[in-house]
């Protein structure tokens, strides 16, 4: 299935076996599509190689061929996001939990649309419905709700929220990094910084116990604007000494 396929190339990725990921891609990206299925795994490659308005062709083509397939509606609405399509997204993640009310990705995608649509409110307000839905998955719902009013500068009330959280592994299907992330980034925004420190610490020992992706957390550290001052002096010796130097680009030569 595409969703297997995709799980296999980030699983390569993760264990540095880009060459074979890239093979994977190269095949998916060659395929001449006629079901659904097709459509799928070839948009994912389209969208693996950065071609998103082909990935989208592509996913409206599987909805459109197999209209019950949730994982191409979802990867409908992703395309969508990406491309800033807000709207057409929050209708297609409805359009899902239309056909699935108990869609829980579907849920925390459409609390998504309706942030980037600025219904902040609307979005805060679905959080504390869904905490009454799936009350199995309340800390998920509240980590998400954490991350929301992080993103409006509201960083004590999502502090106080993502602690009272038990751990990561409430989080699945995202992977345990995040939360660390997402703490790290809160109590540096609360200019914490010796404690921010000791949440990508904490990030980083979790990851490669639970064998997870070290690098996209690595990657994600050096990249999030809301923790530069972790590396600037004097905290970025020690952020170093915890995730390593920062890893230095390798760019082609243009002609190549």
């Amino acid at each position: 299935m595409a969703h297997e396929f995709s799980e296999k190339i980030v699983e390569l990725l993760k264990q540095g076996k880009r060459e074979e990921a890239e093979l994977l891609i190269k095949q998916a990206t060659e395929l001449i599509p006629k079901t659904a299925e097709n459509y799928l795994r070839r948009g994912i490659g389209y969208l693996y190689t950065g071609n998103k308005e082909m990935a989208l062709s592509d996913f409206r083509k599987a909805v459109e061929l197999d209209p019950d397939n949730i994982e191409a509606r979802s990867r409908l609405g992703g395309m969508l996001m990406m491309l800033n399509k807000h709207e057409m997204a929050l209708e297609t993640y409805e359009e899902i939990l239309r056909r699935e009310p108990t869609n829980q990705m579907a849920w925390h995608s459409k609390l998504n649309a309706l942030f980037a649509l600025n219904r902040e409110q609307e979005a805060l307000d679905l959080t504390d419905e869904l905490v009454d839905r799936f009350p199995d998955r309340t800390d998920f719902w509240r980590y998400s709700k954490s991350g929301m009013l992080a993103q409006l500068k509201r960083y004590k009330e999502a502090l106080e929220i993502i602690e009272s959280i038990v751990g990561p592994s409430v989080l699945t299907p995202f992977p345990a990094y995040s939360y660390y992330l997402s703490r790290a980034v809160i109590l540096s925004c609360l200019e914490r910084y010796d404690d921010a420190l000791d949440m990508i610490e904490k990030g980083m020992e979790t990851t490669k116990t639970e064998k997870g992706c070290v690098t996209c957390f690595v990657g994600n550290i050096w990249r999030v604007p809301h923790l530069d001052p972790l590396r600037k002096p004097p905290y970025r010796e020690r952020l170093e000494a915890i995730i390593g130097p920062k890893p230095k680009v390798h760019r082609k030569p243009e002609g190549r």
